[in-house]
């Protein structure tokens, strides 16, 4: 291959494929003496989700506050009916794969009966009933205000939305039904596509949740600035009939998306048990088969311990890197840092009042966290060309799942902060949030992805990466100085709209502060990336 070509592939493998793929192993290759190429992608699916979950429910939230109701109600159905239809297509894949993959997956002799699982999928019919009922009952009202000429556009297009939910419900409710038993094999496809479910089920919740009061709230309406296609669907014969079934109807969307989740979680092989690679499983069971056979080689068999002769040490580990790169990751450390606690300290003295202040922070932010987001680069690139693969298949710890929650809470204040910088047009502002979000998901998934791998530390690389990883550790240091004493105030503007007050008390008293938690949290598993990077 072309050297051109080669340096070409490995920055798309880094940017895109290593990040969106992380995971545990299910195949090793050798080039350029990795054995990372090829993983099945349950640890980014998992970041993923809780990165998606946090900006549409963001979104949703504050939209739905909305002066204009008829605008918000359009762009909420528009992205409710988006997800729908990949949702629904995702299910179809998965499906597909299923039964082409049902004598490995499904094995009838390990079925447990279990009387609640049992109960629980009659309630989800029941519950999928109820909500095709309400979604049929609108699409004969949008029947019913099709005859009018200046609302064809606009009824046709929420026709299609009322028939794709219903399709939805219809083939969900079926394929849990009928692949509940199935234990689906980890892979890239299988993760990624019940994660489009889930993510589905998860907004269809909370705007079933928001589409409750937004009823509430048109029908005390007198429905003057609303636009004209929604004053015929409020005035429609067949309107009385679904106001009076809404308080029965209503909860049913609510209760089928949780119970859907559920069952989708079950399914959902990112979250299984632990599992170990064949060989070494064999490789155990003969060991201990010996010890237990014949004491008297349990001794020798435990006391052993594998030494490589001191004629036989590799040259690579008598090297030692040179003491300069050293000294220029401080120098490096020192330039990107210091403008960045000067801003911080300047805080104290009220300079955030100056509009010159705040577009010199927010372009000194932009550098600082774009620096970080190169340097997560570096350390996927590493960890891609000389990482080793573990055999061990495991689940998520507990410790990871806060980093996920964390990871989850802070994408929500990036994204709240965002939106905030798109209604002032503040674009450097816009930018810092764009790159904040990014950084996150990325920083998030390598450290999950780090865990599953053994990291050399080698002295031929150009790039020192212990020491890039370092500079991260410390540049979420800084960053979580900074945000633990400067509050919210001092990094957004609030939505002046009044409807919102609530929702701003909510970023600034429950959300923001799980964004300074993940800054502390990434720091620490970052060094402890730099520690195993050092020793292994």
């Amino acid at each position: 291959m072309h050297p051109v070509l080669a340096v070409i592939f490995d920055v798309l493998y880094t940017v895109f494929i290593t990040p969106l793929t992380a995971g545990n192993v299910v195949q090793s290759d050798g080039y350029h003496g990795s054995d990372t190429r090829k993983t099945d992608g349950s640890l980014s699916s998992m970041v993923t989700i809780a990165c998606l979950t946090a900006i549409t429910f963001v979104v949703i939230g504050i939209y739905a506050k909305s002066d204009d109701s008829g605008k918000s109600t359009t762009a909420i159905t528009a992205m409710t009916f988006v997800l729908t239809a990949m949702a629904l297509l995702a299910i179809v894949l998965i499906a597909v794969l299923a039964f082409r993959k049902r004598h490995e997956w499904f094995i009838a002799a390990n079925i447990k009966e279990n009387a609640a699982e049992k109960f629980k999928g009659k309630f989800l019919w029941l519950f999928s009933l109820g909500i095709i009922m309400k979604h049929a009952l609108e699409l004969a009202i949008n029947i019913d205000c099709f005859d009018k000429e200046h609302t064809k556009d606009f009824v046709s297009a929420f026709m299609v939305v009322h028939i794709v939910s219903i399709l939805y419900y219809c083939i969900q409710t079926g394929f849990i039904s009928y692949f509940k038993d199935y234990k689906f094999q980890s892979s890239v496809r299988i993760n990624y596509g019940i994660l489009i479910v889930l993510l589905t089920n998860l907004t269809l919740w909370f705007t079933s949740i928001v589409g409750e009061n937004e009823d509430s709230s048109l029908r005390k309406n007198d429905s003057r600035g609303i636009d004209e296609e929604i004053v015929c669907f409020h005035n429609s014969t067949i309107q009385k009939l679904r106001e009076d079934t809404l308080p029965f109807l209503n909860p049913c969307g609510i209760e089928y998306a949780l119970l859907a989740t559920s069952f989708m979680l079950s399914l959902w092989p990112s979250v299984k048990k632990e599992i170990h690679d064949s060989q070494e499983l064999e490789v155990s069971a003969d060991m201990d088969a010996i010890e237990e056979s014949c004491e008297e080689y349990t001794p020798l068999l435990r006391r052993r311990v594998r030494r490589t002769p001191p004629t036989e040490a590799c040259p690579e580990e008598l090297k030692r890197r040179s003491p300069i790169s050293f000294f220029l990751a401080i120098l490096f450390g020192l330039i990107l840092n210091l403008p960045v606690i000067i801003s911080t300290v300047l805080v104290f003295f009220d300079a955030y009042q100056s509009a010159i202040y705040r577009g010199v922070r927010y372009s000194i932010m932009v550098v600082y966290k774009l620096s970080m987001l190169i340097m997560v680069f570096i350390l996927f690139h590493h960890i891609t060309k000389y990482g080793k693969p573990n055999n061990v298949k495991r689940k998520l710890s507990s410790t990871e799942y806060i980093l996920v929650f964390a990871n989850a809470g802070t994408i929500a204040v990036c994204t709240f902060d965002f939106i905030v910088s798109l209604n002032s047009a503040c674009y450097i502002l816009m930018t810092e949030n764009i790159i904040d979000i990014i950084l996150t998901f990325l920083q998030t998934t390598l450290i999950m992805h780090s865990t599953r791998i053994t990291i050399k530390k080698t002295v031929d690389s150009v790039i020192a990466a212990e020491y890039v990883c370092l500079l991260l550790s410390v540049c979420n240091i800084v960053l979580w100085v900074g945000d633990s004493f400067n509050n919210m105030e001092n990094r957004v503007c609030f939505t002046a709209d009044d409807k919102n007050t609530k929702t701003n008390k909510v970023m600034k008293y429950v959300v923001f502060p799980i964004l300074v938690f993940y800054r502390f949290h990434a720091s620490i598993d970052l060094f402890g990336l730099f520690s195993r990077m050092t020793k292994n």
